[in-house]
Order: structure tokens, then C-alpha cells, then sequence
């Protein structure tokens, strides 16, 4: 049985697909319904699954400029991997890959294909007895920008735009070789961003520099592109590794990369307040734990595209990376943008090459928190506690 956290997580994955589904082949919207009716239906062991799941990873580098919807997908074929059992047969009918999958889906028929997804995914809603279908009809009454959230699925995505607390700024700003760090929700973390390897930067709303999964090269979060060796030139090769290892690791004396559990811990929303804000005229996401009000604020700074390194989404979207891998290409990270609905926040895997930033944790951690190792996730299911 499907359990009631990923029913949510599917939920909000296909929502994000329906709010983006302009940008999809019909052989994507195919293969999307006919999982969401294999489903609805308990056909768990439907040997047509594992083609129709090709289907949408096959089409996920068309997707590229669009990392939300990148989100919503890589979630939902994780999903549909985790429960379906039978991945190796080729899809019959409508979802047969055709050669131009680098198309936008036509009008027609986008209608139809939208109400057959809404139905199976409310009727599942139903069958597992998850009582969040009000979620739902406000997720297609008119796309990602009007949806209303349900108070069950998302208490942490607060009014945009509000005044950040101050209490957050706990650390001696002039030092950017050391820091005191704040306790959330059992882990402490660094208030600031890595900049120049083993330095921080000034102040929280700073983006410091992004790095490449297991590298020790920071890169500008200028429009150029220079890293922290002074070279120009972006090194779009895949970085190899299981765990982001000690020697790459870029943080200052007492820190490291977060583990994946620790991520998780940031996204646990019965734990921790998450909210849009601005902090000195820089948008970015801060994470609040509900019992101490101890707060860490991320910029968002964007990313560097991992084919050429050009600064792409600033002011809208922030990443960080955490020290586990997904597989031999991707890479767990923590993605977040400015909306106002649950996919905002949430646990993400992406390529390595990525430039994101990297916001640390202390090596000596709070006594009551066990030992955080580089687990290993179940599966290769990304764990949101938002969403997505």
C-alpha cells in the first residue's frame, strides 16, 4: 500500500507537472496518465510501467531550462520506480516515444489529457482514505500561480516577502574563518554560506560561491566565470565519487557538508518553520525551529548551469548541496524558489556538475544528536518533508 506521505508527494508532483504541462510532449502527458491509472488502480505489478517511466526520463534533458518542473518529474518517476515493480517492458499506445520529444505538447487534447490525470489522482486520493482532495481542487483551478494550500500539507510557506528576524545574525560578521553556528532541529548549522574554500561569507544574505558536487573549487556568483583557483574556464566533466570526501570538502575548520539526514531534518516542517523572506533586499528562504526560534537564512542565490556554467535563476531559486550521492551522475541538494505552494521547498537530486551553494554543518554536533553518517537513502526515493 501506498502510504499516506508519498500519496502527498505524488500529489504535489503531478500538480507541478499539470501546472507545466504546456512544456510537455503528449508522449509525456500519455506516460504520466497511464502510471497515475496504474495506480488508481493497484497495478503495481504492471509489466507496461517500466516503459512509460522511460518515457519521462528519457524526456527530462528537454526540460532543462525549467529546473521546477525538473523537480516535479524526477519526483514523480521516484515514486513510480519505488512502487512499481515491473520497469523493463515498452509502453503500448498513446505513450510510444516518438522521435521529436524536444516539441512542446499541442493544444488539443491537452484538456482531456489533464482531466484524465486529475480524476485518477483524486479517485487514488479516495482509495488510500487520504482526506486532502481539497488540495487538489484548488492545485487545477488555474495553475501553479493560484493555487491555495491546504493548512495539512504546508504551514511553513508564509506571506512573501516579510522582515527577517535578527536573531538569526548570531555570528561576529567580520570573520569569515569562523562562526558559532545555530542549533535546528538537532543540527547545527552555519548562518552563512561557504565563500573561497575554508572561508564563510560576510553576512547571511551574502551568496558566497558555488561549487560542484565533491569539488573543492568555488565559483563566482558574479556574471563571469572565474573560480577560486583564478581560472575562466567552466569544468563541465562529471564529478566522480560515492560521498562528497573530506579533502574536496570546501567548508572551514569544524565544518562539513551536510549529510542527507541532516537536509531532511531542515525540511521537517512538525519541526521547523520555512518561510520566503527578504534580508536586506536579498530574497531567500529561512528556516525557523518551532521550540528554540533559532533561524538560518539562504539566499537565493541560483545556480551555474553544469553544461557551460552561466549564472542562471538569481533571486528565485537556491540550492545547497548535501555529501550524498543519487547515483554515479546526481546528487542529493536541497532546491528551493519563491513560490507560495508546497513543491518550493523540498529534497531534489540533480547532476553534479551543478554549481550550487554549499551552507554547512558543524563536525562536532549537539550531544542529543546521534552520529550523522553519508546514509544511504531507501531506494533512490528522494525523502522531501515539504512536498514535492
Amino acid at each position: 500500500m501506498v502510504s499516506n506521505a508519498d500519496i502527498q508527494k505524488w500529489q504535489q508532483a503531478v500538480g507541478g507537472i499539470i501546472a507545466a504541462q504546456n512544456e510537455l510532449t503528449p508522449e509525456e502527458l500519455s506516460a504520466v496518465s497511464a502510471l497515475v491509472t496504474l495506480l488508481n488502480n493497484g497495478n503495481f505489478e504492471a509489466s507496461e510501467s517500466g516503459g512509460y517511466i522511460q518515457v519521462i526520463k528519457n524526456a527530462l534533458p528537454q526540460h532543462a531550462n525549467n529546473r521546477l518542473l525538473q523537480v516535479h518529474l524526477k519526483s514523480f518517476i521516484a515514486l513510480s520506480e519505488k512502487y512499481f515493480r515491473t520497469r523493463t517492458a515498452k509502453p503500448t499506445g498513446g505513450a510510444t516515444r516518438q522521435a521529436n520529444m524536444g516539441g512542446k505538447a499541442k493544444s488539443s487534447g491537452s484538456g482531456s489529457m489533464q482531466k484524465i490525470i486529475i480524476v485518477g489522482i483524486t479517485l487514488v486520493i479516495g482509495y488510500f482514505m487520504v482526506k486532502d482532495t481539497e488540495w487538489f481542487r484548488n492545485l487545477f483551478s488555474g495553475g501553479r500561480d493560484k493555487i491555495k494550500q491546504s493548512e495539512e500539507v504546508v504551514k511553513n510557506t508564509d506571506k512573501n516577502m516579510q522582515t527577517v528576524d535578527k536573531s538569526s545574525q548570531t555570528t561576529n560578521q567580520s570573520d569569515v574563518t569562523t562562526e558559532e553556528g545555530v542549533v535546528i532541529n538537532g543540527v547545527k548549522w552555519a548562518t552563512r554560506n561557504v565563500d573561497k574554500p575554508g572561508t564563510f561569507a560576510t553576512k547571511p544574505e551574502d551568496a558566497g560561491m558555488l561549487f560542484q558536487w565533491n569539488r573543492k573549487i568555488g565559483w563566482s556568483t558574479s556574471d563571469s566565470i572565474v573560480n577560486s583557483n583564478g581560472d575562466t574556464v567552466w569544468d563541465s566533466s562529471i564529478p566522480s565519487g560515492t560521498a562528497w570526501e573530506k579533502d574536496n570538502d570546501p567548508s572551514p575548520d569544524g565544518w562539513r557538508v551536510p549529510s542527507l539526514d541532516e537536509i531532511q531534518k531542515l525540511l521537517d516542517i512538525n519541526k521547523v518553520n520555512i518561510e520566503w523572506i527578504t534580508e536586506n533586499g536579498v530574497g531567500g528562504r529561512k528556516f525557523t525551529d518551532k521550540v528554540t526560534g533559532n533561524s538560518i537564512f539562504v539566499p537565493a542565490t541560483g545556480d551555474r548551469n553544469p553544461n557551460n556554467g552561466k549564472r542562471q535563476f538569481i533571486g528565485s531559486v537556491g540550492d545547497i548541496w548535501s555529501n550524498t550521492q543519487y547515483d554515479s551522475n546526481y546528487a542529493y541538494n536541497l532546491y528551493f524558489d519563491r513560490g507560495s505552494y508546497s513543491g518550493s521547498v523540498v529534497l531534489s537530486n540533480s547532476e553534479r556538475r551543478f554549481g550550487f551553494s554549499v551552507r554547512c554543518v558543524a563536525i562536532s554536533q549537539p550531544q542529543s544528536t546521534p552520529p550523522t553518517t553519508n546514509s544511504s537513502p531507501p531506494g533512490k526515493f528522494p525523502q522531501s518533508s515539504i512536498k514535492h
